[in-house]
């Protein structure tokens, strides 16, 4: 697999990423030795990005989505500060994934579309998922 290790800074895709992990190779993205960093950060971009079999720990927003559409499928976000954040005019499909113990919210999302497929977002402090004018699909 492969581990990206961030120490402070974040990852802006303007543009498409496809992180495709497998289950004996996932890919991690953490904060150097368990030290905060920003997360990862979606801006724009026409083609949807994916994200497969990927872990995010220790950021501040595992990811945070402006007018970008995403799939994630098998990934885990895990203690950080907000789960996945959608923006207007943002599009997420998630299925099988894992939101755990954010300190905020799991999933927030403000004139934003979401799908969620057998996903679990459990023990957040700021709540499960949070929406604001956003249509939901096979919730």
């Amino acid at each position: 697999g492969t581990t990206l290790f961030l120490e402070s800074a974040g990852i802006v895709v303007q543009g498409r990423l496809n992180a495709d992990g497998s289950q004996k190779r996932p890919i991690l993205f953490a904060g150097l030795g368990g030290a905060p960093w920003k997360g990862l950060f979606f801006e724009g971009g026409k083609k949807r990005s994916r994200l497969k079999q990927v872990s995010v720990r220790d950021a501040q927003y595992g990811v945070k989505a402006s007018n970008a559409s995403l799939k994630v499928e098998q990934s885990r976000f895990l203690d950080n500060g907000w789960g996945l954040v959608l923006k207007p005019g943002s599009r997420l499909e998630m299925v099988d994934n894992l939101v755990y113990g954010s300190k905020s919210t799991g999933i927030s999302a403000k004139r934003a579309t979401l799908e969620i497929k057998n996903s679990r977002i459990v023990e957040n402090r700021g709540g499960g998922i949070q929406v604001m004018k956003t249509k939901l699909m096979n919730y």
